[in-house]
């Protein structure tokens, strides 16, 4: 007869944090977010809550059913901007965040006085410039000041594809990014500000971070959701996972949820559920974790003591999401077809415009290599989506470009790198000593019939791109342009 079980039920006043459960011999006995509930046998547990950067731990001496509830976290970067948000709108005229079109609030901060600001943000749709509607500054609980800009955009012009990006100066480089248009749902974008303008003491956050969140018309960000959204899109940023539990998940896919915020939790799920073997993994999730520096969240193994949802069925949740019913400026929009193709859900779609999430992007790529091998493409991704967009970095979950640098130069000078370093290895390799025993095959002379031509022998660059082109962010139909490109390149250096 087993030792009787005491159930410990864990929850927060924050939908993201992140418990961890150990025992006395410090092994793992349950993960989960939000809320948890684990049937033990009686001993001493340590339970952990995470929030973003902060940590707390409690001993717990399980001897009956017990709770533990923690409370909430330091404010965030996030929280601060999220915090403003009530009083930019009742800064604005009345219906200024209603519908139609897309209304966008733009907030940089914390400085140390309202004459400190960086500089404004810049919007533009399809390349034109979009002027605020209205602008300010105002200060934060601490007495920092926060700049906000009004933006509005309308219809993209006919036959254009409807490309906004937000453009704002990072260590003197103008770095840009995609707005997401999502009908008439509201977008709140906070970034940083420099950090020699901050106020002393305050963590700041890296110099290209951003967080942006999608409001009903008219409505703020709720407040209560700020920390599971950073959870979420920081765990994307480092290509690692999440205990996704029901209860969270209830919170991400509500009929109202924020869009974006689902799609990066759907991100996340799809992450996990590759590496049980249900999806298809994309190559920089391997990457970009090992070089992000930020330890990868664990999975949490099967067995009794956790109650995590078993991974088909977050699969199906998702799923169900992805299948609904939605606008056509959601159904349609680049992370969205993204989305389904991770899901494996049907897609025939010409991407004309970029996604928001660098990682939709890499599935988008990974989509055009697949139908080219089944001998039918499931869809185009236009030039204008990955060729004049080199990412800046891969530790951030948005696509960020530098407008004013050559993005075709820099993939180019990246390709060639590779390449180069490629064949040094390979010659280096080839330059060692055989193994004592290890003869070489002889080779074997081609036979040819009548009329037979002797095989081509493949282009080296191309094979080497075709066979790296998804890491690189190449769709498969450039791959031969590609490799062309390169040669011209290399026969015209003395």
């Amino acid at each position: 007869m087993g030792r009787p079980l005491h159930r410990l039920s864990i929850s927060s006043q924050e939908p993201g944090a992140v418990f961890r459960v150990t025992d006395g011999n410090s092994a793992r006995v349950g993960t989960g977010m939000y809320r948890l509930e684990l049937e033990l046998p009686r001993g001493i547990y340590t339970v952990s809550a995470m929030h973003g950067s902060s940590m707390d731990a409690r001993e717990v001496i399980l001897d009956c059913d017990q709770s533990v509830e923690f409370g909430r976290a330091l404010p965030s970067f996030g929280d601060l901007a999220c915090a403003l948000a009530p009083t930019v709108r009742a800064a604005l005229p009345a219906g200024a965040l209603d519908g139609p079109g897309t209304a966008v609030i733009a907030l940089r901060g914390p400085y140390r006085s309202a004459g400190d600001v960086d500089g404004p943000v810049e919007l533009d749709l399809d390349g034109g410039p979009v002027a605020p509607v209205a602008a300010g500054t105002v200060p934060d609980a601490g007495g920092a000041a926060w700049s906000w800009q009004w933006f509005r955009f309308g219809e993209a012009a006919p036959g254009a594809p409807g490309v906004a990006s937000a453009t704002r100066l990072v260590e003197g480089t103008r770095t840009s990014h995609v707005v997401p248009r999502m009908g008439d749902r509201v977008v709140w974008a906070a970034y940083p500000a420099s950090r020699s303008l901050a106020p002393d003491g305050v963590a700041m956050p890296l110099a290209h971070y951003i967080r942006l969140r999608l409001a009903r018309p008219g409505a703020v960000p709720d407040p209560d959701l700020q920390c599971l959204s950073d959870q979420v899109f920081t765990a994307l940023a480092a290509r690692s996972t999440l205990p996704l539990s029901a209860p969270v998940l209830d919170l991400l896919l509500a009929d109202d949820a924020d869009p974006l915020l689902a799609l990066a939790a759907a991100h996340v799920a799809s992450i996990l559920l590759a590496r049980d073997g249900l999806l298809p993994a994309l190559p920089q999730d391997a990457t970009t974790s090992a070089t992000s520096g930020k330890e990868k969240a664990e999975t949490p193994p099967p067995g009794r003591y956790d109650r995590s949802i078993e991974p088909e069925a977050l699969r199906q949740r998702f799923v169900s999401w992805l299948e609904q019913d939605r606008p056509a400026p959601v159904t349609s929009c680049p992370d969205m077809v993204a989305m389904r193709v991770l899901f494996g859900l049907p897609v025939e779609a010409d991407i004309h415009k970029p996604p928001v999430l660098l990682r939709s992007l890499d599935a988008l790529i990974e989509a055009t290599h697949a139908g080219s091998s089944r001998g039918a493409a499931l869809l185009t991704v236009d030039e204008g989506v990955w060729r004049t967009r080199f990412q800046v970095s891969e530790s951030f979950a948005f696509l960020q470009w530098e407008p004013e640098r050559d993005s075709e130069a820099l993939l180019l000078a990246q390709v060639q790198q590779s390449f180069d370093l490629a064949q040094t290895l390979e010659a280096a390799q080839q330059a060692l000593p055989q193994p004592v025993g290890a003869l070489a095959a002889p080779a074997r002379a081609p036979t040819m019939g009548f009329g037979m031509r002797a095989p081509v022998e493949p282009d080296p660059m191309e094979a080497f791109i075709e066979k790296r082109a998804v890491g690189f962010r190449i769709p498969a139909s450039a791959v031969r342009e590609m490799a062309s490109q390169l040669a011209r390149s290399r026969a015209q250096k003395p």
